[in-house]
């Protein structure tokens, strides 16, 4: 995996008495691109989109960790996506950034919707990645599927080698070593 040129600067963040782990990577200078926000996949911690800094060099970039994942401590009540999509707003809104493009992955692209419906004056460009609107999907096959209900993909980093091919297509490459060793295991109440 090739090293990272652009590193986000990492903290803590209280927003409203909820404590988010977030990542930040700041852009200097002119020509910048529309800032990104960046939402994951339920479970994985803000490491596993590490490489957002060098594939978007022009663009400032934040993301973080939910509730429960990575370095975010649980909250002491349920929360909804509506809750969460306020949170982020919040941050936003103190890094300055007052349009955007959002991105999400899986779960993440739930809450990227969320928070479109919810701040639709202010993103521009809603970018969904392997999810869906809500509705029934058609069931994938029943080896992949028993490995993605299974809680060790979040843990076991010879769990994820085994099966990465299986849980995130079969032309996965090199980048998979990378993936896997920043995987962080969700707290088992978040």
């Amino acid at each position: 995996m090739p090293a990272m040129l652009r590193s986000p600067v990492i903290t803590m963040e209280d927003v409203d008495g909820v404590l988010l782990r977030v990542a930040h990577w700041p852009v200097e200078g002119q020509g910048a691109g529309r800032p990104l926000v960046f939402f994951n996949g339920i479970g994985a911690n803000l490491e596993l989109a590490s490489g957002l800094g060098d594939m978007f060099p022009d663009r400032e970039i934040l993301t973080l960790d939910v509730p429960g994942v990575g370095g975010s401590p649980v909250t002491q009540w349920p929360y909804r996506h509506w809750m969460l999509a306020r949170w982020i707003r919040k941050l936003v809104d103190r890094y300055g950034i007052d349009e955007m493009d959002v991105m999400g992955v899986s779960w993440g692209g739930a809450l990227a919707q969320q928070f479109a419906f919810q701040y639709r004056a202010r993103v521009k460009r809603l970018i969904l990645c392997a999810t869906t609107a809500g509705v029934t999907m058609i069931p994938g096959r029943p080896a992949s599927l028993s490995k993605m209900v299974d809680t060790r993909r979040y843990s076991d980093p010879e769990f994820m080698r085994e099966n990465f091919a299986k849980l995130y297509g079969d032309a996965a490459d090199e980048s998979a070593g990378g993936h896997i060793d920043n995987l962080m295991p969700p707290d088992p109440k978040g």
